[in-house]
């Protein structure tokens, strides 16, 4: 890993730090964009663009667990020999799911929000997962330094919000959607040159794929993913379909409001969980056939303790850094947010100490407890919410999350120790 310096920069930079770099800027972009547009954008143009961006993350999270998530297993363990087959026929498949979605999908958007281009909404969905795609290949794949997916993300930064800051004194969800279509495109560009420059792709693709080959990725995809998607649409339903929920309970704008941007103020904390998955799934699932359960489990339990104390300070540090700055930035808007701030930093940290473990299910492919566990929160969610507005109006539908989110935790936990009695007596 040269980087084209005299310097040996490989002793200081590891796989794992630039990983988790990469994430960190990903994130940027996944959390500061609704943070950087709830500025400069009109309230109605804002609102527009949540609606919009609601139904695009939906196309995003089935395209993802369907076709990208199963890369980090599968690229290592199967399909190490014909890369180019694989990311190539996951690439085509995610075009023709996003504008299958997409055009069911915007015949609902188009009653809700106007004037909005059918073209610019399917390029928002389908760049958002193309990049998906090819930055978990290049996580998973041994033949193309994780570099070059930073590098990706880096450009991504710089033409999405020079494009917003280009076109801030006349924004308009069009142009929103444009500065998401242009700089997810090029960046999508960079990293498909990249992988024709190493050799990994040609133009001769089409050429060369075979029926079956495409007939084995589906049916692996699906018989590893099924379970994770139907779990993806209700993980969404309790993480964002619960201020759908809320409105029907008349909860007031201003409460809304004040949750969602709490929640999305921690959300940074994805930055840490996503990147743990990056790296680690493809780690488990190469070890996965050497390797027994208990000798496994013991790497997913030293990720915890090698870095319980950064763990710590991270999540110590966040609370006096991001109450400072959500009362800098949102305090005389919607009032004090300590009571949120602090069931959100719950919900971020018993998500990290349990997610060691879901990633070592996903390596062995034990992907219904995901289902299961989702469908439980959401269900909780459903019910919890007109109990806890009636106990506390202004704390009821982050109290509810927070209990999904619980809910979701515990059972995989109970399932990991279940599979681990289980693994030990045979």
């Amino acid at each position: 890993m040269a980087f084209g310096s005299p310097f040996n920069f490989k002793k200081y930079v590891t796989n794992k730090s630039i990983v988790l770099l990469d994430q960190a800027m990903l994130s940027v972009i996944n959390f500061g964009s609704i943070l950087f547009l709830s500025k400069i954008a009109s309230v109605d143009v804002f609102s527009d663009f949540v609606i919009t961006y609601s139904y695009s993350y939906f196309i995003f999270i089935f395209s993802t667990y369907f076709l990208s998530q199963p890369i980090l297993v599968f690229l290592s363990k199967k399909w190490t020999s014909m890369e180019e087959s694989y990311v190539m026929i996951c690439s085509v498949l995610n075009m023709i799911i996003n504008f299958f979605l997409a055009s069911i999908l915007f015949f609902f958007l188009s009653s809700q929000v106007d004037d909005i281009s059918f073209l610019l909404f399917i390029l928002l969905s389908f760049n958002m997962s193309f990049f998906d795609i090819l930055k978990k290949f290049i996580f998973s794949s041994v033949n193309i330094n994780v570099v070059y997916g930073l590098y990706s993300t880096v450009l991504l930064n710089l033409l999405f919000f020079g494009s917003l800051l280009f076109f801030r004194e006349e924004l308009t969800l069009n142009l929103i959607l444009t500065s998401y279509g242009i700089s997810f495109g090029f960046s999508n560009l960079l990293l498909v040159l990249f992988l024709l420059q190493h050799r990994i792709i040609s133009l001769k693709f089409f050429h060369s794929v075979k029926k079956r080959i495409v007939l084995e990725v589906l049916k692996t995809h699906y018989h590893y993913s099924k379970w994770i998607i139907y779990g993806g649409i209700a993980f969404w339903g309790y993480s964002q379909g619960i201020y759908i929920v809320a409105k029907l309970y008349e909860v007031d704008d201003l409460t809304i409001g004040k949750i969602r941007t709490i929640q999305n103020l921690l959300g940074v904390f994805n930055i840490l969980l996503i990147a743990l998955e990056n790296h680690y799934t493809p780690l488990f699932s190469r070890q996965i056939s050497i390797k027994r359960f208990k000798d496994l489990e013991v790497l997913a339990v030293d990720i915890l303790k090698k870095n319980y104390i950064k763990f710590s300070l991270l999540f110590l540090l966040s609370l006096p850094i991001g109450l400072t700055f959500y009362n800098f930035l949102y305090l005389d808007k919607f009032g004090n947010g300590v009571v949120v701030f602090l069931l959100f930093l719950f919900v971020q940290m018993i998500l990290l100490l349990i997610r060691p473990f879901g990633i070592l299910l996903k390596a062995m492919e034990k992907t219904l407890p995901f289902f299961v566990s989702h469908i439980l929160a959401f269900v909780l969610m459903l019910l919890s919410v007109p109990l806890f507005l009636f106990l506390n109006e202004e704390y009821g539908i982050a109290m509810s999350i927070t209990l999904a989110n619980a809910i979701y935790a515990g059972y995989i936990g109970v399932y990991f120790i279940r599979e681990r009695k289980l693994t030990m007596k045979t």
